[in-house]
């Protein structure tokens, strides 16, 4: 493993030598911790497939693209470093240590990225009573213009969902200029979980309308908000026609 994450680092033009200024930890280190998040995320995500799971695989898909994507980012500035020990915290579940660096991170005057603001927002997501640190994040990310960008957005509608604050969660949605698989998952979601069946199926509709492929979890939720509607079975015979055209596997 050390062989490995060694070549990994050389592959992106890091290095040798000593451990960064703030951790402690030297790079080979570094390395495999993030390795062990990503294996363990994904074996998070390929074990639960239920739509109550939904929003928190969500959560674990963000915060395993951007751990990886910290190591593309300058390894000796201010904003990898600290945006590292945020990681760390998250991966330890310790939220409310990472909430404290996200604050001290601020206090220190060191400008945020994307990065920061999905691992700051994971950190509060799921806690009500940080749902006011949310808000605060949300506005932050209003001010620096990631809130356009695809996957601070989700993070924002994860948040909101959780907190069932589902109004806000539909005017980030409606407010995004670009959505993936992952927004129109959260939604179909939120609406089935929240008994807005209708909502759901329309939302369903709408993502095959952008031309996306509905996956397990998008076809688990949407099966669930049509068990509720009177021309319920209907619309299970058309997903079912529909999963069986595309190739979609339903564990369930």
């Amino acid at each position: 493993m050390a062989e490995e994450a060694q070549r990994l680092r050389g592959s992106h033009g890091g290095g040798g030598g000593g451990g960064d200024d703030m951790g402690g930890v030297g790079r080979g280190g570094e390395e495999r911790e993030m390795l062990i998040m990503a294996l363990m995320l994904q074996t998070l995500m390929l074990r639960c497939c239920r739509p109550q799971v939904m929003l928190a695989l969500v959560t674990g898909r963000q915060v395993e693209a951007y751990a990886t994507k910290l190591f593309l980012h300058n390894q000796t500035s201010d904003v990898y470093l600290w945006n590292k020990h945020l990681s760390d915290y998250i991966h330890a579940g310790d939220r409310y240590a990472a909430v404290e660096c996200f604050i001290d991170m601020n206090r220190s005057n060191v400008d945020c990225d994307s990065v920061t603001l999905v691992i700051a927002l994971s950190a509060v997501t799921g806690s009500n009573d940080l749902l006011e640190l949310g808000q605060q994040i949300h506005g932050m990310a209003m001010k620096l213009g990631f809130n356009l960008d695809v996957t601070v957005a989700n993070s924002l509608i994860n948040m909101y969902s959780k907190a069932g604050c589902l109004s806000f969660a539909r005017k980030v949605f409606a407010s995004m200029e670009e959505l993936d698989l992952v927004s129109w998952n959260s939604m179909i979601t939120t609406y089935a979980q929240s008994d807005l069946e209708e909502e759901s199926v329309t939302h369903y509709l709408g993502l095959l309308s952008d031309g996306f492929r509905p996956d397990n979890y998008t076809l688990a939720s949407v099966l669930r908000a049509c068990s509720s509607l009177t021309s319920g079975l209907s619309l299970v015979e058309q997903i079912h026609v529909h999963a069986l055209k595309t190739g979609i596997v339903m564990d369930n």
